[in-house]
């Protein structure tokens, strides 16, 4: 770590995709999105709502363990650190894309419409062994 910078994202919110899971290399890696919500009250005392999306990748035994668990509506806890990708489109203009590396994830509650049940103690089980 350089002396006096931090880089820590810490997250809670809703996944929006089903992970992709990839395997380049024998390295597992997921991909998907998480959506936040935050919001204020405008001069009429109306409540407006915003969502951000974040980009989440995972490495490793977390993506090969636990993301397999992880589906749209799933409510998780996220700690990690943001990766900022640049590149040039076709027209030689940069673009720029954020991306949460994600370094512990715990799943905070399944959205169990979509998501069979599975015991509390696997839960506790995954959550302590992926770190």
């Amino acid at each position: 770590m350089s002396q006096g910078t931090v880089n820590k994202v810490i997250l809670i919110g809703r996944v929006g995709n089903m992970p992709e899971i990839i395997s380049p290399n024998g390295l597992d890696i997921a991909k998907f999105s998480v959506a936040t919500n935050d919001g204020y009250k405008n001069k009429t005392g109306e409540y407006i709502e915003n969502t951000e999306w974040h980009k989440i990748v995972v490495f490793g035994k977390i993506a090969s363990t636990l993301m397999p668990y992880v589906n749209k509506g799933t409510l998780i806890y996220i700690e990690g650190s943001t990766k900022t990708n640049k590149w040039q489109n076709k027209e030689g203009e940069d673009k720029y894309s954020t991306e949460v590396i994600a370094r512990n994830i715990e799943i905070l509650r399944k959205n169990t419409s979509t998501q069979s049940e599975r015991p509390q103690d696997l839960f506790e089980w995954l959550n302590m062994n992926i770190q």
